[in-house]
């Protein structure tokens, strides 16, 4: 009886302290990571949510808050030195709202462009600690366009046993001519987790058994072999690890508006007469992804009607809704039938490579999750929209090879 009031006192007194936490903010999971809502960041300053804050990083790897409309370049930095110095390595854009702050955009004029599309990587794998946390603000975002993220430990966890243990021996060696070389997996570290160092678009070579007998460079062969398994183990399924976080609607509103836009090119302006049929398999299969995504309302407001697509008699009850709608309108009095594949793709694309929200702010683990920017993030700003990110980056304060 002694012991059974001990744990009960003890399990209320980690649900009194895990409520006080949770009453901080409200973290909802995500496919990797949390959102979170409650906190302003603009003016939070109170040292018991800014050490949860931190906690749930490590814990969960990303943050994602809502609705933090315009942060600062002094602000963002302000939050930033709560993780620790700010390193900054790259170009100061003329736009830039602070030099620690680097400003990405579409539109030369706005931001650097062309960023992080080189391969898939961490950030500061130049250095002889990569930066240990990286945070950014979402000023403007476009119709397409953002960046994919990948937990690493789960990556690793999934490779097979041969390649794995191939990993395992491996070193990269950066393209920064005095650049350091660092273990392709090695343990993190504040979790202990196995993570990677990497960067398959600035990397030299890999170098085998470091440290050992067997000691030698990766031949030509092999680098392109090792690089190109790595960004296939980031691809492969589909891109299931990946995770862009997203605004559903957004996504499929402006995949559509992509969709007509191709018509359009293609057909001319009144091209009511230039429908596609598409196969009840297809249409069933969409209608399939659809609902499992839990996008049936947003698709069922924006795909055409009946008019376009067959459906087989027993299955049409299920569909009824769907089929029911009109044809998309364009404008006043004009029509557009939609070839649906290419919506099936766009749809794909938007809910796999999304849109985040203008104003979130972003903190990510930089150490434990991958990453790159998709292609979506080189439309011009002519027919996406502007796209604008801030960035700051932490720096490092362990280098891998001591981790190992």
């Amino acid at each position: 009886m002694p012991n059974q009031i001990y744990m009960l006192t003890t399990s209320l007194k980690l649900f009194r302290s895990l409520s006080r936490m949770a009453s901080f903010y409200k973290l909802t999971p995500l496919k990797i990571g949390c959102e979170v809502q409650g906190v302003d960041l603009r003016t939070e300053n109170r040292p018991e949510v800014i050490t949860q804050i931190k906690k749930d990083v490590t814990e969960h790897r990303i943050l994602v808050f809502k609705d933090q409309g315009i942060i600062s370049g002094d602000r963002h930095v302000e939050i930033s030195r709560w993780f620790g110095e700010l390193e900054s390595t790259f170009y100061k854009h003329p736009r830039s709202p602070h030099p620690d702050v680097f400003r990405v955009s579409n539109d030369a004029s706005e931001g650097c462009t062309g960023v992080g599309r080189t391969g898939w990587h961490i950030d500061g794998s130049f250095q002889s600690a990569p930066f240990s946390y990286s945070l950014y603000h979402m000023v403007s975002v476009p119709k397409q366009g953002a960046t994919a993220f990948a937990p690493l430990t789960e990556l690793i966890e999934g490779l097979s046993p041969e390649r794995r243990a191939e990993w395992k021996r491996l070193w990269m060696m950066s393209d920064r001519r005095s650049g350091p070389l660092h273990p392709l997996i090695y343990p993190h570290p504040h979790t202990g987790k196995k993570v990677m160092c990497f960067h398959t678009g600035m990397v030299s070579g890999y170098v085998w058994d470091k440290g050992t007998e067997r000691e030698r460079y990766a031949t030509d062969d092999e680098f392109n072999r090792i690089n190109q398994d790595i960004e296939d183990e980031f691809k492969k399924d589909g891109g299931k690890i990946q995770y862009v976080h997203q605004d559903i609607n957004m996504g499929v509103q402006s995949s559509l508006e992509l969709c007509i836009d191709d018509k359009k090119r293609k057909f001319g302006t009144a091209c009511t007469g230039a429908r596609m049929r598409t196969s009840p398999t297809l249409t069933t299969t969409i209608w399939q992804v659809a609902r499992t995504l839990n996008i049936c309302d947003q698709v069922v407001d924006k795909l055409p009607g009946n008019d376009v697509f067959t459906y087989p008699r027993k299955r049409r009850d299920k569909v009824k809704t769907l089929a029911s709608k009109e044809r998309v309108n364009i404008g006043d009095n004009e029509h557009i039938s939609v070839d649906l594949t290419l919506l099936f793709q766009r749809l794909i694309v938007a809910t796999s490579h999304g849109q985040w929200s203008e104003g979130e702010f972003i903190i990510s683990d930089n150490l434990a999750v991958g990453h790159e920017a998709t292609p979506e993030t080189q439309l011009p700003r002519s027919t996406v929209g502007l796209r604008v990110l801030h960035r700051t980056t932490i720096k490092g304060t362990h280098p891998p090879d001591s981790l190992r």
